[in-house]
């Protein structure tokens, strides 16, 4: 007989008073927005929330998209609240493909690296239910500027 492996989805660090119906809300909603002023722990919410998601068997892990600079912010953010594994997709596509295979309940990978694998993300939730979290989401609201054309005298 193979024992199952047991996870600890419990948080490591307790809400403060004004995170605890943000907390809840995000349980219970399929679109979040968040627009909390930082340093007021939207990380710590978001986390929370989502790691109850995947005890429940609601979603089978989570893809964090965010700027380049926060790759390691967030998998900081996932190891202080949390008791679950995040995996961060870096480097070649051959070292993301095979940290997707790794297992993980958080992947955190940055806006450009999801747009250049783009079909082994798709591939990836199309097996998976995963919840997407998109940090800094103006990045999916403002088109790349088209360079000008340069003209000389």
């Amino acid at each position: 007989m193979v024992e199952k492996i047991k996870f600890d989805y419990s948080p490591k660090t307790a809400p403060l008073s004004h995170q605890i119906d943000a907390i809840d809300y995000i349980k219970w909603h399929n679109i979040v927005p968040l627009f909390d002023e930082q340093g007021l722990g939207k990380s710590k919410m978001v986390i929370d929330a989502l790691c109850s998601n995947i005890e429940r068997q609601e979603i089978d892990g989570v893809l964090i998209v965010c700027k380049k600079t926060l790759l390691n912010t967030w998998e900081k953010e996932i190891q202080k609240h949390s008791h679950l594994f995040p995996i961060v997709l870096s480097g070649t596509k051959r070292q993301k493909e095979r940290s997707f295979l790794t297992f993980g309940h958080f992947y955190i990978a940055n806006y450009e690296s999801l747009v250049r694998e783009l079909d082994l993300i798709k591939l990836i939730l199309r097996n998976k239910n995963f919840a997407i979290v998109l940090d800094e989401s103006q990045r999916i609201k403002i088109p790349p500027l088209k360079p000008q054309k340069q003209y000389s005298h």
